[in-house]
């Protein structure tokens, strides 16, 4: 059996100032030695991992080739998905 967990921790207003975070900020999130370590990415970090989805700018996983998502934009009159630069 698979156990999903998930947890919050409230951060003090002057912490979230002092980080330069907010509700766009990206994480990385890694387990090592007993100790979970949570990070904000910087903004090249960001773009250079580019998980926006080319359809919807939601992050993904970037398997086009199996998301119905693009492959029904892709397939579709619009050619939304190309105009964004899908693969």
């Amino acid at each position: 059996m698979e156990l999903i967990v998930t947890f919050a921790q409230d951060l003090a207003p002057e912490l979230i100032e002092l980080l330069g975070i907010d509700e766009d900020t990206e994480f990385e999130a890694f387990f090592a030695d007993g100790t979970l370590y949570v990070r904000p990415l910087s903004e090249e970090e960001e773009d250079e991992l580019d998980w926006g989805c080319p359809v919807t700018d939601a992050v993904c996983d970037g398997e086009c080739e199996t998301c119905p998502v693009f492959q029904a934009a892709k397939n579709s009159s619009t050619g939304r998905a190309a105009a964004k630069g899908g693969d």
